[in-house]
């Protein structure tokens, strides 16, 4: 018998030998070993399921929470001009006011404060803008929009937290085979000369080994809900400088660390792109395009996973005095 498989392949293949080994059924703690780590890789199977399924769901949650942050700098500066419609035609001036209001380049914490305190003034003056025209669901519409995305912000929050906990399991799970893996393949080797058949075709079972060990990243550029095109990704990577390489210094006295630009593309025609050069770790990805507002993202790059992005720019607006 001679294969190759992945690691937890190879282990179980192993385990799977020894239990049907008539050789080992007289080495009752090579069986019982054996049986654990078969229990315990379906264990670790579960769990990399598990893990697969909570961050398809951290996908799709961070993109009902840019939906409702959109929503929420919409409504905040269409607020604002229900307000500025209630001064004397003298004092108004929306031009100034959407020049002034770059919602779209704020953080959501800066953007939930702010549109707060414009929809606790919507409240304050419910009257007057009932009296000028306006719709009741028109002055309610930022206060809703306010709350659906604190609910899916919050929801993020709590499935980032399940999924680092599950990424806990998972590794300690691992960590747990291993040191069994290696406590059986003692057992097997020590006794050779009792199970020569078993240990040839034990060890006749190895695993592949992938020297490129890069992880794939995907990501979509949207504007407007449209694929945007030519969009330019930088992916950066802080790295720390080695002893022979000059380290900046900041005016502080304090290290400042390297950054290194991984990969430098464009997206495709459908908005799309993705790249296979990059390790686990975390990285920063900027993602720009001329005539349109830039994004900076954190990507968590984790082994054995695609990461995934959506971006969405917005294209921006030049007013004429």
């Amino acid at each position: 018998m001679d294969s190759s498989k992945g690691k937890m392949g190879v282990i179980a293949a192993r385990c799977t030998i020894i239990s049907k080994s008539a050789e080992a059924s007289s080495n009752a703690d090579a069986q019982k070993l054996a049986a654990d780590l078969l229990k315990d890789i379906a264990s670790d199977k579960d769990i990399n399921l598990s893990v697969k399924l909570k961050y398809e769901e951290s996908l799709t949650t961070k993109k009902d929470v840019k939906k409702w942050q959109a929503l929420t700098v919409n409504s905040s500066v269409n607020s604002l001009l229900m307000l500025e419609s209630l001064k004397p035609a003298t004092e108004a001036n929306p031009r100034a006011l959407a020049t002034k209001t770059n919602f779209s380049e704020k953080k959501l914490p800066a953007l939930l404060k702010e549109a707060k305190v414009i929809d606790s003034v919507l409240k304050e003056k419910t009257s007057e803008l009932l009296a000028h025209g306006y719709k009741q669901e028109q002055i309610d519409e930022l206060g809703i929009n306010i709350q659906k995305l604190v609910q899916t912000s919050d929801k993020v929050n709590a499935i980032v937290v399940e999924l680092g906990l599950l990424r806990g399991k998972r590794k300690a799970m691992e960590t747990e085979i291993d040191g069994k893996f290696r406590m059986l393949n003692s057992m097997v080797m020590v006794n050779k000369g009792l199970m020569p058949t078993l240990y040839n075709e034990y060890f006749s079972v190895k695993q592949i080994r992938n020297h490129n060990s890069h992880m794939t990243i995907e990501g979509s550029i949207t504007c407007n809900g449209q694929p945007l095109a030519n969009a330019s990704i930088t992916i950066i990577s802080t790295v720390e400088a080695k002893k022979k390489t000059p380290r900046k210094v900041a005016a502080d006295g304090s290290t400042v660390p390297t950054e290194k630009v991984i990969v430098s593309k464009l997206s495709n025609i459908k908005g799309e792109f993705s790249t296979t050069k990059l390790k686990s770790g975390t990285y920063k990805a900027i993602i720009s395009k001329n005539g349109h507002t830039s994004q900076e993202v954190t990507l968590f790059v984790n082994p054995k996973e695609t990461t995934k992005i959506s971006v969405s720019l917005d294209k921006l607006e030049v007013f004429n005095n």
